[in-house]
């Protein structure tokens, strides 16, 4: 049986005169109004999307104000966080353009 996945699309944008880049996360799992985080793993680079409200558990919350989270599932591992997902586009500035447009394809975990 197939694991359920989430699709992460990662939209990459370059400032018009200084060339600065922006990275923007979008997934359909991450509501419009709160983002969730993106926390990949120092060894294997799996990928974990955790939401705020998961944050309302005190371990939890002190794992990442600590930056020491930790993989949901074995291998256990330490993840580092990467930013921030949206439900949506945020409004982009005119003095940026896209440069790329990708998508990630992740496991979705529940924390228990």
């Amino acid at each position: 049986m197939t694991k359920p996945q989430s699709k992460v699309i990662v939209y990459v944008f370059a400032h018009k005169e200084t060339a600065e880049t922006r990275v923007i996360y979008i997934s359909d799992c991450a509501g419009g109004n709160q983002a969730a985080e993106l926390w990949c793993g120092k060894d294997t680079e799996r990928c974990f999307i955790f939401h705020q409200d998961a944050f309302y558990d005190e371990k939890l919350r002190t794992r990442r104000r600590d930056e020491n989270m930790i993989s949901t599932t074995a291998p256990i591992e330490r993840l580092v966080h990467i930013g921030d997902v949206w439900g949506g586009m945020p409004t982009q500035e005119k003095d940026y353009f896209l440069i790329s447009k990708s998508e990630l394809h992740l496991p979705v975990i529940s924390i228990s």
